[in-house]
């Protein structure tokens, strides 16, 4: 089931970067009609381009949300579904992890959706423009690598972006922690 997840996750981080080239493709079309005279019909071609632009980071935003949550789920309850491919008797095994299931729903110390949402708020703030645009996710994604969270490698979301990378690049630089940033440097020379 992990595998299929992955699978998921995968193509949905293929789906974005493809959402991604055609909104950088989308933004040089309308660069290009900005430089023309204003008429009625290049108001109505640039409405077109934002409308299509803002579909796709729609998209994007609801894709990265549920890759989030899929990756959070395997981390913290993928042991659940591997312990039961690996049990003997898989009857006994679906009525243990079924029980273990419904205990750690119970547990709020197990479930990580509830408890302390103290630092929730320090990056949402549903005034700003942020939460309407893909840059909120990013900002989720760069929180997470920072703190520990999510592991900053080939397989994470925006591993192949280079503003992701140099914001965090930056934040390390000014934590002064070289040896992050010789990691991540290292990890990503291939590209």
């Amino acid at each position: 089931m992990k595998e299929q997840m992955m699978s998921v996750v995968e193509a949905m981080r293929r789906r974005v970067d493809a959402n991604l080239t055609s909104i950088r493709a989308t933004e040089q079309k309308i660069r290009l009609l900005l430089k023309e005279p204003v008429s009625d019909k290049r108001s109505k071609d640039l409405e077109v381009l934002f409308a299509k632009n803002r579909k796709l980071l729609e998209e994007n935003k609801i894709a990265l949300a549920i890759q989030l949550n899929i990756l959070d789920y395997i981390r913290f309850y993928g042991e659940i579904f591997e312990n039961s491919l690996h049990s003997g008797e898989e009857n006994e095994s679906n009525s243990a992890n079924a029980a273990s299931a419904k205990d750690s729903e119970v547990d709020d110390s197990v479930n990580p959706y509830i408890g302390d949402d103290s630092d929730e708020d320090e990056f949402i703030d549903e005034d700003d423009d942020q939460f309407d645009d893909v840059a909120y996710d990013r900002n989720i994604f760069f929180e997470n690598v920072i703190k520990g969270k999510s592991v900053y490698n080939e397989h994470h979301l925006f591993w192949e972006d280079e503003e992701f990378f140099s914001k965090l690049i930056n934040f390390y630089i000014q934590a002064e922690n070289y040896e992050a940033c010789a990691k991540i440097k290292e990890a990503r020379k291939d590209l």
